[in-house]
């Protein structure tokens, strides 16, 4: 098949391919134009991890370090006992959280709502991202012993990084 029927049929909502600087290719739909923002989701795991192998490189990142050592905060969370920014990096965060999208009461909405992409729920207090990282508490496994893939583990690290480096992570 030809490019505009491998995007087509595969759901991509938007794709620009540079070549030396200059777009050679641009392609939109479902709503996707040029100037709008588009969630990332995953593809934000493989910048945050590129970026620690970059921090950890110049020095700048212990990447064995307990996360309490950026974030103290984190003490008494699931990042806080026996954490390593390592863990995070490998999604091996012994962690108790279900990425169930569906469950209106889960830790997946009550996520979203922490970063403001839920609605509020007037019955629920109100939290932000950061307070409710700190809520977060393991599963019972060890961390570094199970691979689980779990957004939160993302956002821990780019609060660590901004520690590390004292930048926003945005800046950094």
């Amino acid at each position: 098949i030809d490019l505009n029927e491998a995007l087509r049929t595969s759901h991509t909502d938007g794709i620009v391919v540079l070549h030396r600087g200059q777009i050679v290719c641009e392609w939109y739909t479902h709503g996707l134009t040029p100037d709008a923002p588009h969630l990332i989701f995953s593809v934000s795991k493989s910048v945050a991890g590129t970026l620690g192998g970059i921090l950890a490189d110049r020095g700048i990142l212990d990447p064995d370090a307990p996360v309490t050592r950026y974030i103290p905060e984190m003490k008494g969370s699931v990042y806080g006992d026996g954490c390593t920014v390592r863990h995070l990096l490998d999604m091996s965060v012994g962690i108790r959280f279900d990425e169930d999208y569906m469950d209106p009461h889960g830790d997946a909405t009550n996520y979203r709502r922490a970063t403001g992409w839920e609605q509020p729920d007037p019955s629920v207090p109100p939290t932000h991202l950061r307070q409710y990282l700190q809520t977060l508490r393991p599963d019972g496994t060890p961390h570094g012993h199970t691979f689980h893939y779990v957004s939160t583990n993302t956002d821990v690290l780019g609060w660590v990084y901004e520690r590390a480096c004292g930048l926003s992570y945005a800046k950094i």
